[in-house]
């Protein structure tokens, strides 16, 4: 049974916030190209989520990431743009060797090539999944896809991954 929230109160908005708002933006700018529009889109959806009534907890992550896509989608039909779908990843934090810091850079490069060259409907999915890390489930109800198609693109993504990457990485 799902339970509904009357209002989300201020302590389950900030709950909300702390957890989502990265990755919401992460998202939003690999749907735009742009930080500005993605931070303004996240911070609307916050305030529809404010003013919303009767969503259920187990709900809001994904209606958070359905209407940031959809108004991601609306911000790109009316800038009249093609979608850039670059995801930024966090530079990892190590105390490795100044060599293995340029192969770690060499790879990360190499991955986010690799994801750029992924179609736009597997690299939505695939970074709703690893970035978002929303349950397939939650990533059917943000793309409108059945929950098997989505495993379906997820598997195929990796799959593809995998083998490129074992054909560009060095050795």
């Amino acid at each position: 049974m799902v339970s509904a929230m009357p209002r989300p109160d201020t302590q389950t908005i900030r709950e909300l916030l702390e957890r989502h708002e990265q990755p919401l933006v992460r998202y939003v700018l690999s749907l735009t190209g742009d930080l500005e529009t993605a931070r303004d889109i996240v911070q609307d959806t916050f305030l529809k989520l404010i003013r919303r009534e009767n969503l259920g907890e187990d709900h809001a992550a994904p209606w958070l990431f359905a209407v940031c896509r959809n108004a991601a989608i609306d911000a790109g039909r009316a800038q009249a743009r093609s979608c850039a779908l670059h995801q930024r990843l966090p530079e990892p934090v190590s105390a490795r060797s100044p060599a293995s810091e340029v192969s770690a850079k060499d790879d990360r490069r190499l991955l986010l090539e690799l994801l750029a060259e992924l179609p736009p409907e597997k690299r939505e999915v695939l970074g709703l999944r690893l970035d978002a890390q929303l349950s397939y489930r939650e990533i059917a109800r943000v793309t409108g896809h059945s929950v098997s198609y989505v495993g379906v693109l997820i598997h195929e993504s990796v799959q593809s991954l995998r083998v490129r990457w074992h054909q560009l990485a060095p050795l």
